[in-house]
């Protein structure tokens, strides 16, 4: 698959692992490798071991835009010569691009693609848009378009596998799948990431059925595979698969196999988790009734990264399971909307600052339909014309002007209850426009059938790592009030706002899946925890739980302050339990 080499905007050669870097637009790579797929359909297809074809290897192991927080990629004489191609096409006059990009090329071969502004907080530039259209029309074109059809043509009954989850924005590639999404399964090498519950939940509302694989190779971190269980089991085990990463290295056999007390000590393990999941029907996990904004402009135009690591809705993650709500629904301006009409209330978190005009327009329909919307501080600041002034709230409804401020302490009264938030923005309503509430901390109003309710606080943390606010009466317990209080349910509640539990469902069997989850972060790090899981659906006292991994400590059950009963846990760092739930 020698092709033309991909270069950073740096004018450098990528580099990965050591290695040169193939550009996805090189004509050469693009013949070879098709090529290659044909010639290996033909020769295996007949083989009654071959299972199905797995292609791309994240995305990142081999090519598709290796870009980190302070490079980008691909800048290389093929990129920039398809880009010259689209661009033309696109503008058709090169002072239509000029006017549009406020730049003074003389001819269509001196246009170069756009270089972000590292230390803007986003980078909305027409030109930088346009390079983000092109990265990703080569990023499916080269994907799920090109492999698929091979597969479609040669070899149509057996499934195809893209590994590319870790990439960044793998939602534009479902679009562009034309198979039986039955076939398509979309995998990953480190399906214990704290990424993954939202690519696995992105790929369900596609329809696609989802693979984890472990990160480590070989698979003896006993934590790494808990975290992957957790992740994959999340949001049910229907089109749910597992799958471990082995190394052929002689070098890695003889110092691992089978020596290792660890690798041993996590296959027995991951033996018996696998024994437990085979005897579940297909489940699916019960709603809360939450969606989250995940916004792909962030990761285009903030983060800029496609890269490992990299996605927006870490706060909100976090701070959901603190809220007791482990599962919501993850919607972007392009999900389907079959998955925007699943949520009652709809929260838009601080990290999601770019709202397109698409975006707007799901969210107002959502609240005109009579749901409720809850917008954390800084979400949907800016907008893709470049305006950073708020342009969704006139869309639905208020007429306010809005002011940044320093963080300043502000109690607020709800319910009987006090909470305290540092709010940094200061909203004032216009001549003419009267919100049902009005405080330092919090605006709400009515719109349509429904209701926004403006926390007007930022978490201060919109990057892909993010800390649990464990005050019981800071942002997030009014968050949770606030969620609560516009209609979401919780199906299980436990008492340690680190562990979460959800509720699956087949039928008339339930599970229980309670985890300790630390994702990739060191467990030295972490503290065990005591916690009380209570189901509140369940009032009366009539029901037990049946161990299904039979590693996990003996069943406790005592009953709460309400008298109802209670799951009593000790949890190391990283734990993940399995139960049969039985009324």
């Amino acid at each position: 698959t020698w092709g033309d080499w991909m270069q950073t905007d740096h004018h450098a050669v990528d580099i990965w692992r050591r290695r040169l870097t193939v550009s996805p637009v090189s004509q050469a790579y693009l013949e070879n490798a098709q090529q290659t797929v044909r010639l290996a359909i033909e020769r295996y297809k007949a083989h009654p071991l071959l299972i199905g074809y797995n292609f791309i290897n994240h995305g990142g192991d081999s090519y598709i835009f290796h870009d980190h927080f302070d490079r980008v990629t691909d800048y290389s004489p093929a990129a920039r010569d398809a880009f010259q191609k689209m661009m033309q096409k696109k503008y058709g006059q090169i002072d239509k691009l000029n006017q549009a990009w406020a730049s003074d090329f003389k001819s269509w071969d001196q246009v170069m693609p756009a270089v972000p502004d590292y230390h803007a907080k986003v980078n909305l530039h027409p030109a930088w848009q346009d390079f983000t259209a092109f990265k990703l029309q080569q990023f499916s074109q080269t994907s799920t378009e090109m492999f698929d059809r091979i597969v479609d043509r040669l070899d149509p009954d057996r499934p195809v596998v893209h590994y590319v989850a870790y990439t960044g924005p793998v939602e534009y590639m479902f679009q562009k799948v034309t198979r039986d999404p039955a076939k398509w399964i979309l995998c990953d090498g480190g399906g214990e990431h704290h990424t993954m519950d939202r690519i696995a939940n992105f790929a369900k509302h596609y329809g696609f059925a989802r693979r984890g694989e472990s990160h480590d190779v070989p698979p003896a971190d006993i934590i790494r595979m808990k975290g992957l269980l957790t992740n994959m089991l999340r949001y049910g085990s229907e089109q749910t698969a597992f799958a471990l990463v082995w190394n052929s290295l002689p070098s890695i056999h003889l110092s691992h196999y089978p020596k290792n007390e660890k690798l041993q000590a996590s296959m027995n393990w991951w033996s018996k988790a696998m024994a437990a999941v085979g005897q579940m029907p297909p489940t699916q996990d019960v709603s809360t009734d939450v969606a989250v904004i995940l916004s792909w402009e962030d990761q285009f135009y903030r983060t800029l990264a496609w890269r490992w690591y990299a996605m927006p809705g870490e706060w909100a993650r976090t701070n959901l399971i603190a809220c007791g709500i482990a599962n919501p629904t993850w919607v972007s301006a392009i999900s389907p909307k079959t998955a925007w009409d699943q949520a009652k209330v709809l929260l838009a978190p601080d990290d999601a600052t770019i709202w397109s005009e698409q975006m707007v327009n799901h969210v107002k329909q959502f609240v005109i339909s009579g749901k409720h919307l809850v917008v954390l501080g800084n979400s949907g600041q800016y907008s893709l014309d470049g305006s950073d002034d708020f342009q969704w709230l006139n869309q639905l409804g208020a007429k306010m002007d809005v002011q940044q401020i320093p963080a300043i302490p502000v109690n607020q009264q709800v319910g009987g209850k006090t909470y305290q938030i540092n709010a940094t923005l200061a909203a004032t309503p216009r001549e003419g426009f009267k919100p049902d509430l009005q405080t330092p901390a919090m605006v709400r109003w009515t719109f349509g059938k429904g209701t926004v309710t403006w926390l007007l606080a930022d978490t201060g943390q919109t990057s892909d790592m993010a800390e649990l606010n464990l005050a019981d009466n800071g942002l997030t317990a009014l968050l949770k009030q606030q969620l609560l209080a516009n209609g979401a349910t919780l199906q299980v509640q436990s008492s340690d706002p680190r562990v979460s539990a959800v509720v699956l469902k087949s039928g008339k069997k339930q599970y229980l899946l309670v985890s300790y989850y630390i994702s990739m972060r060191k467990p030295e790090n972490y503290q065990p925890v005591n916690t009380s899981i209570t189901l509140p659906s369940l009032r009366s006292n009539n029901w037990q739980l049946v161990n299904m991994i039979d590693t996990q400590p003996a069943v406790e059950l005592s009953e709460d302050n309400h008298g109802q009963h209670a799951l009593k846990l000790h949890l190391q760092p990283g734990d993940c339990l399995l139960y049969e739930l039985i009324p």
